[in-house]
């Protein structure tokens, strides 16, 4: 808990900044001026505002959320830790790992400290190169303590967890993983998958554009998040197959070698809609029944669906 003397000094922050900030104020017209998006970029820009930028309290704000992403921690997620942060000097926390393509990852915070307390949480992706620095792909909300955001490439990524100025804060952060999308096949799960995205196909002369999930014939198979439904049919060496556009993942997903087609051209589905059944249609007819799991991304192409489900 922070002491009076403490809360004193911050009220008295907070109040020399809105004089400042209003006093600054003029009647005439101006150009409509930058407004950040983000909480943490947000802060960083009240702070200029309020002329603080040249405090040495401010550098070491900036300088130490600079650092928190090329110094981070190397973790394994599943992970958790807490931390205590003592008002007199700023400090960030940066946690790496490595993310496949469709993975989600949830963050939470749990502060301990009765006081209330400005938490920043984002999340960055390292670029190529080392020069080329770190690209904010997730930001919390201002007064949320809780994230989660899909992987949309392979890469190595950074979570970046400060405080605001001027606070005692004791927390707890809880990092964990798991899929984007439910599992396409009901009562089964990846060890039902049997052949890989990038399998060879036909003595070599094409790969695997999926996964292949076998199950007996007629098991429902699902919707994995709410999309629509596009093409369906029974031609080519899918088979009887089905696709489905889900909008936020940006992807579109085929199902293939199905023995009955349930879900309706055009139509809405849930997660957890019946789309059809498994079988063995298509070029499938001499193999056990199995759905043929695609996912296909606007100027990608074929993605591995594994780390998806």
């Amino acid at each position: 808990m922070s002491s009076p003397y403490f809360q004193i000094s911050k009220l008295s922050f907070i109040a020399i900044s809105l004089i400042i900030l209003f006093g600054s104020c003029k009647k005439e017209k101006v150009k409509k001026e930058y407004r950040p998006s983000k909480a943490h970029e947000t802060y960083i820009y009240s702070l200029k505002k309020a002329n603080l930028d040249k405090t040495s309290l401010y550098k070491r704000f900036v300088q130490v959320s600079e650092q928190a992403l090329t110094e981070a921690l190397n973790i394994t997620i599943p992970y958790s830790e807490a931390f205590y942060i003592d008002h007199s000097d700023p400090l960030a926390l940066g946690y790496r790992f490595v993310l496949e393509r469709g993975q989600k990852v949830k963050i939470k915070a749990e502060i301990v400290t009765t006081d209330s307390v400005i938490l920043f949480m984002d999340v960055f992706r390292k670029r190529e190169t080392e020069e080329d620095g770190y690209h904010l792909v997730a930001s919390a909300d201002k007064d949320s303590l809780y994230m989660e955001f899909i992987a949309r490439r392979k890469a190595e990524y950074v979570l970046r967890v400060q405080p605001e100025l001027l606070c005692d804060i004791q927390c707890n952060i809880i990092i964990e993983k798991e899929s984007s999308m439910l599992f396409p096949v009901i009562g089964k799960n990846k060890t039902a998958i049997q052949s890989f995205f990038g399998d060879p196909r036909d003595g070599g002369r094409r790969v695997h554009h999926g996964v292949d999930i076998f199950a007996s014939r007629n098991t429902e198979i699902i919707a994995s998040v709410e999309g629509y439904v596009g093409a369906t049919g029974n031609r080519g060496i899918g088979g009887k197959h089905v696709w489905v556009y889900y909008p936020s993942l940006g992807i579109n997903c085929y199902y293939a070698h199905l023995e009955t087609i349930i879900a309706k051209r055009g139509t809405k589905v849930k997660p957890g809609s019946i789309i059809g059944t498994v079988g063995n249609t298509g070029n499938a007819k001499y193999t056990p029944p199995h759905l043929h799991f695609g996912i296909y991304q606007s100027a990608v192409g074929p993605v591995d669906p594994y780390y998806f489900i």
